[in-house]
């Protein structure tokens, strides 16, 4: 497994071996195996693509970086998987770390997953009601993105003073 620091500091290697996710676990229905390493964060057990990107093995995540919501509000797994590895790409050994979008791009990209993860999520939903409940998923992927977008300057700087290098960047 490659070795690569994320921005909490930690390599895939530094989190104990004895929490690997379950099947049925919250996460089960997204076919995502995680090993869950405390309350907020995980590491990505398996290659698995989601929104179209590659999320590798040995991925760290902490949920969109809002505390306290990877334990809680599992709906949001898919959209944040991708989210995360914008802000933090994880790279292979030898690998430039480098993202490929702008901040607010990213966070744009996580509030589109997310509203696609609610509307899926509620597939089953009576025909009578889905307009009323497309609407609420609406609004609760914009409160997850004015989360992100309010709080995830934090992260997303500590992944260029380690030296991930930003679109459009010359150095």
């Amino acid at each position: 497994m490659p070795s690569t620091t994320q921005s909490n500091g930690r390599t895939a290697e530094d989190w104990p071996a004895d929490a690997i996710t379950e099947p049925g676990s919250p996460w089960g229905p997204y076919g995502i195996l995680l090993r869950l390493v405390g309350p907020t964060t995980a590491i990505v057990e398996e290659d698995v693509v989601v929104f179209g990107r590659l999320i590798r093995k040995g991925f760290i995540t902490d949920g969109a970086s809002m505390p306290g919501r990877l334990a809680r509000y599992t709906d949001m797994l898919p959209a944040a998987l991708p989210h995360d590895d914008r802000y933090d790409p994880y790279a292979g050994p030898g690998e430039t770390i480098e993202r490929d979008c702008t901040r607010e791009q990213a966070d744009d990209h996580f509030r589109r997953d997310n509203i696609a993860t609610f509307d899926w999520i509620d597939r089953d939903t009576p025909r009578w009601r889905r307009a009323a409940s497309r609407a609420a998923n609406r609004l609760r992927a914009t409160k997850n993105w004015m989360a992100v977008r309010a709080a995830g300057w934090r992260p997303w700087n500590a992944g260029t003073r380690r030296g991930i290098k930003n679109v459009g960047d010359q150095r």
